[in-house]
């Protein structure tokens, strides 16, 4: 199996992955949100004062930390969506009966004989198409920089 395949087969893959990072994301949202209308109360009681102090830092550092998460998954976010875009590139470079056949394949993972069916092809055709797609991505890709 070449790299171009490998990709092309980890398409739902960096999907689920795009989502997983969208609800994570937005889980660290809430939480930073929540941790700051908690740190915003006021508190006059003056001989709690250390105590209120102690527990205003440690929001502080919450916060902190949830930022640093949120950097982390945004990054892990922007990688999935590179890599997203380069199969969808990839997919548009592709004559339309190729793309069928790849997509068909590679990212709904069907058997040939399904294909052949839904395509609307022999199986050595649909072969061939394939064959004809991976070689011309291998090669579209080696010029990408």
């Amino acid at each position: 199996m070449t790299e171009v395949e490998k990709q092309l087969r980890d398409y739902n893959w960096i999907k689920r992955n795009i989502e997983e990072a969208r609800q994570q994301i937005e889980i660290i949202d809430d939480t930073i949100e929540a941790l700051r209308e908690l740190s915003a109360v006021e508190y006059s009681d003056m001989p709690k004062a250390k105590v209120i102090a102690s527990v205003v830092e440690s929001k502080a550092e919450r916060i902190e930390l949830e930022l640093i998460n949120l950097q982390s998954w945004n990054n892990r976010l922007e990688k999935y969506y590179k890599q997203e875009q380069e199969i969808l590139d990839w997919l548009d470079y592709l004559q339309d009966n190729q793309r069928e056949i790849v997509t068909l394949r590679a990212i709904k993972k069907m058997k040939w004989y399904m294909i052949s069916r839904v395509a609307n092809y022999n199986q050595d055709h649909a072969r061939r198409l394939y064959h004809q797609a991976i070689n011309s991505l291998q090669r579209y890709q080696k010029k990408m920089p």
